[in-house]
């Protein structure tokens, strides 16, 4: 589908830990939104779902702007480290985006890929967050915009999921 000149499907991805998430919205190869919402260690729950909230609108939005429907929200998959409660605290923040992924966007394919999957599609090292970060900066094409190495990630998220479905579109 090509809206306004370009072609590709409208997808979400999300970047999520316990105090900070990033996400990035893309049309085809335009980035649309990307940021990073820090959120406080007191209420985590609560400050997660207003994060789910920002990043729904921004959703919603986009989707009433090029009159389409997310297709794809992906979400970076836990890693499973050392620290059984570090990792479980993953998994819940994991799990509460999906969740919410799918109550919001019934019509959309919700789909979780680890870090290594994004960087091997998108030719990645698959050590260090330079390579990612410089990805991430040129899709931006602005040399002057900082971003958080969540949002970098983020982006690499949504424009791996690009590509590994590039032949569905």
């Amino acid at each position: 589908m090509s809206v306004g000149g370009v072609d590709g499907w409208l997808v979400c991805g999300i970047d999520a830990s316990a105090l900070r998430t990033g996400y990035c919205i893309m049309l085809g190869d335009m980035i649309v939104d990307a940021d990073t919402i820090h959120t406080s260690s007191l209420d985590r729950l609560k400050d997660r779902s207003a994060a789910w909230r920002h990043i729904s609108l921004r959703l919603r939005n986009a989707e009433h702007l090029f009159k389409m429907d997310a297709r794809i929200i992906a979400i970076e998959d836990v890693f499973l480290g050392p620290n059984k409660k570090g990792s479980l605290e993953a998994a819940r923040v994991t799990g509460h985006y999906e969740a919410w992924a799918y109550h919001a966007y019934p019509y959309a394919l919700i789909e979780r890929i680890g870090a290594s999957s994004w960087r091997k599609a998108l030719n990645l090292s698959s050590v260090g967050k330079e390579a990612p970060y410089a990805y991430a900066t040129e899709l931006l094409n602005d040399p002057i915009e900082k971003i958080s190495q969540d949002t970098a990630d983020a982006i690499c998220i949504a424009s791996s999921l690009l590509t590994i479905h590039r032949d569905d579109m």
